[in-house]
Order: structure tokens, then sequence, then C-alpha cells
């Protein structure tokens, strides 16, 4: 129940779902305003939650807002390294690394997307996010590898066309 007090962490999980919805809708200031709302129910301690930090970086960076977008990935990350739950931390590097990609910015995406190599052989976000990196970076063999391991990961999900041309070096 996200009513009870000790959901913030819930709830702020549930901002983060709500917001990717709208932003992906193209609904920024609906996403605002109800990221907004959901902030000002919380208690203080409560405001930093890694679903409400990963909600203002996706509202933000959707509107352009790049510095602002960063400071909360950061954030994000800073939290989720706090709470060391490893499904938290690739949800905040995938999200992190897949805008510093957008953002033609693949030396900085390196280390962050490195941070979840070690699940990449089992989770098909760290993979592909790999397959992501290599290819931003021309690094053809590494690239090959990480396409290889996306596909026997992928299941019914799709590897962008893009993604499975050979990277340029």
């Amino acid at each position: 129940r996200l009513d009870d007090p000790h959901a913030a962490a819930s709830r702020a999980w549930a901002a983060y779902v709500r917001a990717r919805a709208r932003v992906k809708l193209g609904q920024l200031a609906a996403a605002g305003r109800e990221l907004a709302a959901s902030l000002g129910a919380e208690a203080p301690a409560d405001r930093n939650a890694i679903g409400y930090r990963l909600a203002a970086a996706d509202i933000a960076a959707a509107a352009q807002r790049d510095a602002d977008a960063e400071q909360a990935y950061k954030a994000a990350l800073a939290a989720a390294d706090a709470d060391g739950v490893p499904s938290h931390l690739v949800t905040v590097v995938a999200a992190y690394g897949d805008w510093l990609l957008v953002h033609d910015r693949a030396s900085a995406a390196e280390p962050i997307v490195g941070r979840v190599v070690t699940f990449a052989d089992r989770d098909f976000r760290c993979s592909l996010l790999q397959v992501e990196l290599f290819h931003a970076l021309g690094q053809s063999s590494p690239w090959s590898a990480a396409l290889t391991r996306a596909e026997k990961l992928a299941g019914e999900r799709e590897i962008p066309s893009a993604l499975r041309a050979p990277p340029s070096a």
C-alpha cells in the first residue's frame, strides 16, 4: 500500500514510473506537477529517494535542461550506491548511461556503464547498454561480443537495428 508511512521508497519508484510514462507521452508539464505533488507529500528525509531523483532527471532531460538532468542522475547514482541494491544500481546506470550516450558523451558514459559490467551476462539492460557504449566508442571487437551476449538475453525484446551495424572507427 503506497499510503503506508513506511512505503516512501515504493512511492518514489511509482513516481518514477509515472514520470517516465508522462515523458514518453510528451506530457512534461503534467510530469513535473505530479512529481512536485509527490515530493510535497513526503517527509524531507524521504524526498531524496532514488525514484524521485530519477523522475527529476528524466523530466529535466526531456525538457533539455541538461545541467539539471546530469545533477539529478548523479544524485540518483549516489543514492543507489548508498543503498547497495543491485537492481537499483542497474536502473540508474541504464538511465544515466543512455542519457550520456544520446548526448554523444561516450567517454563520460564508459565508467558509468562499467559499474554494471558484472551483470551484463544476465541482465539485458546492462548487456544492451554495453552494445550501445562500444558502438559509440567505435570498438568493433567488444561491440561484437556485447551484441552476441545481448542477442542471447533479448528474448522478445528488440535490439535497435542501428546497433546491429558495425561501429565506425
